[in-house]
């Protein structure tokens, strides 16, 4: 199965964290099925994850917490995942979003698996081929581009930025 790395904002990861957002509206999908490990962004607010009246909860505001070291903050890693199976076309108009597109894809998260460590994005990896100096993409026939030559030559490159959208990844075993 194909794997992917969706950048979050904040403040829509805390919502999707606690159950309140099952649907991300997306330009475009991936090949399905696929592992979708989420990635909460660097932005100004922070995400932080602790425990409140026997409930795991996830927020964007800090005062809620007295002593912040009780707490983690999850801006800058991968703290979840859920396997995609389906996306199905959807207006924007339609949901009452001004955008800039027409249609977009609706991706339902089901499955959520929250990390109870989160990972980093040196746990992720994304090839590239030595020969054509082109990233690798799972839909792709490697045999049928590269037949002509025998450098079957692929490295792995380990990921220092977070996609500004969604990419292609492998995950470091």
């Amino acid at each position: 199965m194909t794997s992917i790395l969706l950048s979050v904002r904040p403040e829509w990861l805390a919502k999707i964290l606690n159950g309140e957002k099952t649907v991300e509206i997306r330009k475009n999908v991936p090949k399905l099925p696929c592992e979708v490990f989420l990635y909460c962004t660097k932005a100004y607010q922070s995400v932080f994850f602790g425990v409140e009246e026997q409930k795991i909860i996830f927020t964007t505001k800090h005062c809620l917490f007295a002593p912040l070291s009780r707490y983690k903050k999850l801006n800058g890693l991968v703290v979840a995942k859920f396997t995609l199976k389906e996306a199905k076309v959807t207006g924007f108009v339609d949901l009452g979003i001004p955008f800039y597109l027409k249609t977009g894809y609706a991706w339902h998260i089901t499955g959520l698996v929250i990390f109870e460590k989160p990972m980093k994005l040196g746990e992720f990896y994304t090839k590239k081929c030595k020969h054509f100096k082109a990233d690798y993409k799972p839909e792709d026939n490697i045999n049928e581009k590269l037949k002509h030559c025998n450098r079957y030559v692929y490295s792995r490159i380990e990921l220092a930025r977070a996609p500004s959208g969604w990419q292609y990844v492998e995950v470091l075993k």
